[in-house]
């Protein structure tokens, strides 16, 4: 089994680092958190992509599990896409009232952050990794807003956090997304 794996990690001192887990390099320790999304019926596959001419995850449907569980979706969203632009059109798209981040992984080119005083952290880019994603879409005013957090690490391994911006946030190379349904 292989794993690709982002991860935020904050030492004894509060200093954030980030960085890929090496499956057979990497032990942890007591008092580890991890927050893992599975999909059963959903395979990730290398394939040769023709817009980018590299080799990307991609996901594909295996199964119907058949177990009645959560409304959901696996999906890869291509280069130079807005990253909350997509996830609000997702949402809408299976016609649900709203939806929740349950699972990422992907980078961005560059990035922009909103912060809780209203100003705006422009990340450097052009390959800034997402370690951690989390939010949820609810439909407000009649159209979809996603309300999403993020940690992305810069190419100097600086750590950057706050909300992302709409419209400012575009995927890189890739960006493996599952959303499921949230309940009404």
């Amino acid at each position: 089994m292989f794993s690709h794996s982002h991860a935020l990690f904050v030492d004894a001192n509060g200093v954030r680092g980030a960085g890929h887990l090496i499956p057979e390099s990497v032990v942890l320790g007591a008092g580890v958190r991890a927050q893992l999304s599975i999909a059963t019926d959903v395979q990730i596959e290398v394939l040769p992509d023709p817009e980018t001419e590299m080799s990307l995850f991609t996901p594909r449907r295996i199964a119907d599990t058949g177990r009645g569980e959560v409304a959901g979706m696996v999906c890869r969203i291509r280069p130079n896409v807005d990253l909350v632009n997509v996830i609000e059109f997702l949402a809408d798209e299976q016609g649900w009232a709203g939806a929740n981040v349950c699972g990422q992984i992907g980078s961005l080119i560059g990035g922009r952050l909103g912060q809780p005083d209203g100003s705006v952290v422009e990340v450097d880019g052009p390959a800034t990794e997402v370690m951690f994603l989390d939010g949820s879409v609810r439909r407000e005013d009649g159209r979809m807003r996603a309300h999403l957090q993020a940690h992305l690490v810069d190419r100097h391994g600086i750590v950057h956090s706050g909300r992302l911006v709409p419209g400012h946030n575009p995927v890189a190379m890739t960006y493996e997304l599952m959303l499921t349904e949230a309940a009404r």
